[in-house]
């Protein structure tokens, strides 16, 4: 198993704490929603088409979806912000970024920060099921050892609504999500969406079903 310990720790309680005043919390039977107001009225968002683009497999999914994450490099300098998403979706695009890192030194790799997108089950770094282990797996320790940062939303801690709240406040200090790949069940959807202030450029990728 590879350790990611110098690359993830959990929220600092004091911190969360103080930043839980921004959130607003509401609960609805069993379920609680975490808010912060939005700096504009989202009702005011135009509502934008998607048009999925079938591609033969998943590998070719995952080229795609290198592709997206080295044009998003060239759109900016410095480090990038991005959420990985987990499970089946991306694995193909996982084990390209693996080969990348085991290349040797990748100038790409070095400047991003990820985050990963986590089911909420109550479990500890290192079990074997949850998804930190399948990115271990694919990307390798050399993928590890050259991003910047890697944070999963830890769900071993005493308080996880503060740890929400610190996994939120850590993505707006680095200045906010750069690139946010994202996937439904099996059908390998990936849809990509750069930057999250303009959704007229979400793109979303298919693999083919036949």
């Amino acid at each position: 198993m590879i350790s990611t310990e110098t690359k993830t720790k959990a929220m600092d309680p004091n911190l969360a704490g103080a930043n839980a005043a921004r959130i607003s919390r509401r609960q609805f039977d069993a379920n609680i929603w975490l808010t912060r107001p939005a700096k504009s009225d989202p009702t005011n968002l135009l509502v934008q088409e998607l048009r999925p683009e079938i591609l033969e497999s998943e590998a070719d999914v995952g080229r795609a979806m290198l592709a997206e994450l080295e044009a998003a490099a060239h759109q900016k300098s410095g480090d990038l912000v991005i959420i990985l998403l987990g499970g089946r979706g991306a694995q193909a695009f996982h084990r390209l970024l693996g080969e990348r890192a085991r290349a040797g030194e990748d100038h790409l790799l070095r400047r991003l920060h990820v985050f990963t997108q986590d089911a909420l089950a109550p479990m500890h770094m290192d079990n074997s099921l949850s998804f930190v282990r399948d990115f271990e797996r694919l990307l390798g320790p050399e993928f590890f050892r050259q991003v910047k940062s890697f944070t999963p939303i830890r769900t071993d801690v005493p308080n996880l609504e503060n740890e929400l709240i610190g996994y939120v406040d850590k993505l707006e200090a680095l200045g906010g999500i750069d690139i946010f790949f994202w996937a439904m069940g099996l059908s390998l959807i990936m849809l990509r969406i750069w930057p999250i202030s303009d959704p007229a450029r979400a793109r979303m990728l298919n693999r083919s079903q036949g």
